[in-house]
């Protein structure tokens, strides 16, 4: 046999050998995903969070006379960001791989709140608007004066409009950007916020649900407004619930809208370049809330009180489950 003969034997191993390691390396590396990478106990947090939120749905939707397809219908979204993750892995980029899976339990947290607050909407507790509205009128400042005073500066009213309307994007900046300058523990504890804020608007929504001001003040409703309105009715009417509903954001108080973007932009605080700009654009979307006649002045109030109590709930929670342990979770790799 010559020197560069070969055994047809080896090269018959070689190729059964090949297949099973790219499948063991990929194995290591959802293992090392898991185990070893920084962002591991916060990954495990939220895989029970997620896990709890997803049966609480399932159980609650018969409960509430609801289709879980209406649920299930919603899931491969987030299911599509978190193989974006595991792509991300394999392919040994770490930043993008944390930056997708914030983004995986971001949107997987929305898609159950969202479910819930359909479940929430249920109840048979009457709308609260008038005593909302009343609440304003006694401070004072009414959304139908401020929408009266946009009317006057139009210009301003649909400045304030594009600027409510940021409200994704800023929130997927917050979560992303931090994690490029490896700095992982700010986006981290945002999304514990968010959860901890989504959860508490939710249960303060079933106990005092409103549909909005424009229910309540002569102005003219939006297209938007008025299918929350429709959305609301139909969700508050007897009996199983056969018709598809409408995605929209039906909380009115406490605004959600006002809690995302104060802890977003407590999150974007720790950017030298980004904290003043994020600040700014917070206040001027809590304003926005108002102009464009979504909420009333006392659901921004409302919504101030559960930032307040979801940042500081979710210091607490990070510090003692999430770096319970000391990880390089603040290095980049």
């Amino acid at each position: 046999m010559g020197v560069d003969s070969v055994d047809p034997k080896s090269l018959n191993t070689q190729g059964v050998d090949s297949e099973p390691s790219v499948l063991h390396q990929l194995r290591d590396r959802l293992i090392e995903m898991y185990t070893q990478d920084p962002m591991r106990r916060f990954n495990r947090l939220m895989t029970w969070v997620s896990t709890f939120l997803v049966l609480i749905v399932i159980a609650l939707l018969p409960v509430a006379q609801l289709r879980i397809s209406i649920f299930l219908v919603t899931l491969p979204a987030p299911l599509i960001i978190g193989a974006l993750a595991v792509w991300s892995q394999v392919v040994s980029c770490p930043r993008l791989r944390d930056s997708f899976l914030l983004c995986f339990w971001a949107l997987l947290i929305t898609v159950c709140i969202g479910s819930l607050v359909w479940i929430a909407a249920r109840t048979p507790i009457p709308l609260v608007d008038l005593s909302l509205a009343h609440f304003d009128h006694t401070i004072g400042l009414e959304t139908s004066t401020v929408v009266h005073l946009m009317g006057i500066h139009p210009r301003v009213a649909k400045v304030l409009a594009f600027i409510y309307a940021l409200m994704i994007p800023f929130s997927l900046l917050a979560l992303i950007y931090p994690v490029f300058m490896g700095k992982r523990e700010p986006p981290q504890r945002l999304l514990i916020a968010y959860a901890i804020a989504a959860l508490t608007t939710t249960a303060v929504f079933a106990l005092f649900p409103a549909a909005g001001p424009w229910t309540v003040y002569p102005f003219s409703a939006s297209p938007e407004q008025l299918l929350v309105k429709t959305t609301l009715a139909l969700l508050k009417s007897s009996g199983p619930l056969r018709q598809d509903i409408a995605h929209c954001g039906l909380v009115a108080f406490p605004s959600f809208h006002v809690a995302q973007c104060i802890l977003t932009a407590i999150a974007l605080w720790h950017s030298r370049w980004l904290r003043y700009p994020a600040a700014i654009l917070a206040i001027l979307m809590c304003i926005s809330t108002v102009t464009t006649g979504w909420h009333y002045v006392v659901d921004v109030i409302g919504g101030l009180a559960v930032a307040i109590f979801a940042q500081f709930l979710a210091i607490w929670i990070f510090h003692h489950w999430v770096s319970a342990q000391p990880e390089a979770s603040g290095k980049p790799l």
